[in-house]
């Protein structure tokens, strides 16, 4: 009787744990959709705001001025990007949470504007199609913008802005074959941010070798700098590392002996 019992209770545990984890696990899903709707919401209204606030610039003609403020992040946690796409004439919102991607686009009267600093918005295959007015993989110390009509041109200044994180480095060596004895061969690295535009002037590019000398050090302009790197007397095949900001790229320059 005693080990029935027992059995009855285990059965009647196991019974209650299942019906409280599916409880758990339906509240979690639950509260997840809820977050989630919460944060298109939220991005749907500062699109909105966006585009709002370009189109009275443009309705209010010469001489409109206006600052307007903006979460730098949703919820403050959840980065997005606001895009303004000249193909469209709209805002496009975007952000990522979790695996799921929302976008969602605002139409504008016209495009007709100059962005500042001018952070260029590209298709896949490199094609501008307009500007970047946030990003939340940038550094900004605040959300705000500044926006002005004058003579039908929408002017849009980001305020207290600062430049993009490097994000890529295409490396190019010429020539990529050197004879021995201090012949040279330029190493150019072109650093690029996440919206493939060059990075600021003075971004300092490390380079490495492990056969010959390179220039430690050297700043970028235009996004690219440039190294000199210098055969020893022994051939072989070098390998030049170029490194900034934990990203780094590889090129190999052949010494002939």
């Amino acid at each position: 009787m005693r080990g029935q019992s027992a059995s009855e209770l285990l059965v009647v545990f196991m019974f209650v744990m299942l019906v409280f984890t599916l409880f758990l696990a339906t509240f979690v899903q639950q509260r997840s959709i809820e977050m989630q709707q919460a944060k298109v919401s939220l991005a749907d209204s500062i699109g909105e705001q966006f585009a709002y606030e370009i189109n009275l610039a443009a309705r209010s003609g010469d001489g409109y001025s206006r600052k307007f403020t903006y979460p730098v992040k949703l919820e403050g946690v959840t980065p997005y990007n606001v895009t303004l796409n000249n193909l469209s004439k709209s805002i496009d919102i975007f952000f990522t949470l979790g695996t799921v991607n929302y976008s969602h686009s605002f139409p504008l009267i016209h495009t007709n504007a100059r962005v500042e600093p001018p952070v260029i918005a590209r298709l896949p295959n490199g094609t501008p199609y307009g500007y970047v007015l946030h990003s939340s993989n940038l550094t900004f110390s605040r959300g705000e913008m500044y926006i002005q009509n004058i003579n039908n041109v929408i002017f849009i200044s980001t305020i207290t802005y600062m430049q993009a994180a490097p994000q890529s480095i295409q490396l190019n060596a010429s020539p990529q074959e050197i004879g021995i004895w201090m012949n040279t061969s330029n190493i150019t690295a072109t650093v690029l941010d996440q919206f493939g535009n060059p990075v600021a002037d003075g971004t300092l590019v490390h380079f490495e070798t492990d056969l010959g000398m390179i220039d430690s050090f050297a700043p970028t302009r235009n996004g690219t700098a440039l190294a000199v790197l210098r055969s020893g007397f022994t051939a072989g095949r070098a390998r030049v590392y170029a490194k900034v900001s934990g990203i780094n790229k590889s090129i190999v320059v052949t010494f002939v002996g």
